[in-house]
């Protein structure tokens, strides 16, 4: 009897045309409504397009106040003669270069400081009255300084070794202020070169003040703005968000109407089920991923100095990540509605959590080490090493990448 109930038990394998059959069924379902189709393929390439449009740039015309104690600059015969009493007008050539900043005149604080509080403007600088006297009566030997005063007329009387320039911002925008503090500091740069060049017969060489030289980078690209560091973060989000999204909706809808019952009832197998899901999505998230790739390399042209192709690769492990997580949540939610209020309580977290917007060393080290378990940390490291640091896959940071995503696939 036993040998009889062996002989019964048969197992079935999944089918290939049933297969074929319901990832028909879910192309028709989607074809149904083709803008939305359409709206679906270009959503992540629609979000990096703003990303590259509206983050990252450097800000361009920013007001601040320039209070001239020194001389209003009103006459040009500085820029090719050395005036060593116009110390200030130098400095302030050196900012009219910047595109950050947009300098506009005042004659006293008063008005610049009420203005800058009325976020008017974004900052102030003020040039005291003898500013040119007092750098040069620091740093020139005695005898150089008696020439120059003789030579300009200038007199000394209680002007003292270190009046400075001024620089008061917005601290409201940290961003801004930071921008507006590098240019500055830039600008200080390029005066004191620029000065001690044009002065050298006068003044000699030691106007100089230069003592930090910045050579080219030892890693990356010395023109790298935020923009390039936030895009590989964008994009996996936007990829992860999105099929799993699409996935839970598709599989959630089709239980709630029947669909999947009927399927069951006619021998359809749940593993023929899964894999038509999955072949369907993995078609929609291979073109959304060349669709976005497209548009951060070739209408964007930002640059990678590694392979793109290992770009792609890890974007569509997201996406895979991302359409598995979909389908977790579609087996613990019982409406659409429940699976997207899941999915943005997920990202939301992710998004500030994997390093995406803010550097994961600012974080404290007992959640810096939590985080790599989460499904973009990896991965977005391992895209920007590649596209900042000119990485390929030898590189740790980008199989690991790919581990993580795997993990969260299976």
């Amino acid at each position: 009897k036993k040998k009889k109930d062996k002989k019964n038990v048969s197992w079935t394998l999944p089918s290939f045309s049933n297969t074929a059959a319901l990832c028909m069924k879910n192309w028709i379902t989607m074809k149904r409504n083709f803008l939305l189709l359409l709206f679906v393929f270009f959503l992540p390439g629609l979000i990096v397009l703003i990303n590259c449009i509206t983050i990252g740039l450097s800000p361009i015309n920013l007001p601040i106040a320039l209070v001239n104690y020194e001389s209003d600059c009103s006459e040009n015969f500085y820029i090719s003669n050395c005036e060593a009493n116009l110390l200030g007008c130098y400095f302030k050539q050196s900012l009219n270069k910047s595109e950050t900043v947009n300098l506009i005149s005042y004659t006293n604080e008063s008005e610049a400081i009420r203005d800058t509080e009325a976020a008017v403007l974004r900052g102030m600088i003020v040039i005291p009255e003898h500013f040119s006297t007092s750098v040069l009566k620091r740093i020139l030997s005695d005898w150089r300084f008696d020439h120059f005063l003789y030579y300009y007329g200038v007199e000394d009387e209680d002007v003292g070794k270190f009046d400075k320039i001024s620089l008061s911002l917005d601290a409201s925008d940290p961003q801004l202020a930071l921008f507006v503090t590098k240019t500055v500091t830039e600008a200080l740069d390029s005066f004191t070169k620029e000065v001690s060049e044009l002065c050298k017969e006068d003044l000699g060489d030691i106007i100089d003040l230069s003592i930090l030289s910045v050579d080219d980078p030892l890693l990356g690209d010395e023109d790298t703005d935020f923009r390039e560091f936030i895009t590989p973060g964008i994009t996996a989000l936007t990829i992860f968000f999105l099929a799993m999204a699409l996935t839970s909706e598709s599989f959630i809808a089709e239980r709630s109407q029947g669909l999947l019952e009927r399927s069951w009832i006619i021998g359809v197998l749940p593993v023929e089920i899964l894999a038509s899901y999955m072949l369907s999505q993995f078609v929609v998230l291979v073109v959304q991923a060349a669709i976005t790739i497209i548009i951060v390399f070739a209408v964007f042209q930002i640059p990678s100095q590694g392979p793109i192709a290992w770009v792609a690769v890890l974007t569509v492990f997201q996406g895979l990540a991302g359409m598995s997580f979909g389908f977790f949540l579609s087996t613990i939610c019982n409406t659409s509605m429940d699976a997207i209020k899941m999915a943005i309580g997920a990202c939301l977290p992710h998004m500030l959590l994997t390093g995406i917007i803010w550097p994961l060393e600012g974080m404290p080290p007992w959640m810096r080490s939590l985080v790599w378990f989460l499904p973009h940390t990896a991965s977005v490291r391992g895209m920007r090493d590649i596209m900042l640091r000119g990485w390929g896959v030898e590189a740790s940071s980008v199989l690991q990448g790919i581990a993580i995503s795997s993990a969260w696939i299976i």
